[in-house]
């Protein structure tokens, strides 16, 4: 087991923090204790007007991964700030089996966590422009 402490804070440009944390499947954090993956430990509420964040504090299951950040940068989008809080090569996580490798899960599991979420029309867009080449 693992102690661990994430933020929900926004960071420069209004850009939204986000935690998932990886046991086979994908979980999203929303700062609730998740049987068998992560329990609360603490939080507490920071009151700065704008920069209002709360501070949680956890321990994860055994075998579990997090992997958090903030929307990117330049497009505010999820894919390019999990390029950049994994320090994928590229600006941005750009097929469904490159997410797949990069969150450490099947891409079935990727599809069926994204599913009706910007990073699944993103990616699935680019599919079907790649599969129109031919």
């Amino acid at each position: 087991m693992e102690e661990r402490k994430w933020s929900d804070g926004i960071a420069q440009r209004g850009r939204q923090a986000w935690c998932l944390l990886i046991k086979g499947n994908i979980h999203h954090f929303d700062g609730k204790s998740i049987f068998g993956v992560v329990a609360i430990t603490g939080s507490y509420y920071i009151k700065e007007g704008k920069w209002s964040r709360t501070e949680y504090r956890f321990v994860l299951a055994e075998g579990v991964r997090m992997i958090s950040g903030y929307m990117g940068w330049e497009s505010d989008s999820f894919l390019e700030g999990l390029a950049a809080s994994v320090k994928y090569d590229r600006p941005e996580v750009e097929s469904w089996s490159a997410l797949a490798a990069v969150l450490g899960v099947s891409e079935s599991a990727a599809r069926e966590f994204f599913a009706g979420l910007s990073p699944a029309t993103t990616l699935d867009a680019a599919e079907r422009a790649l599969g129109a080449l031919g």
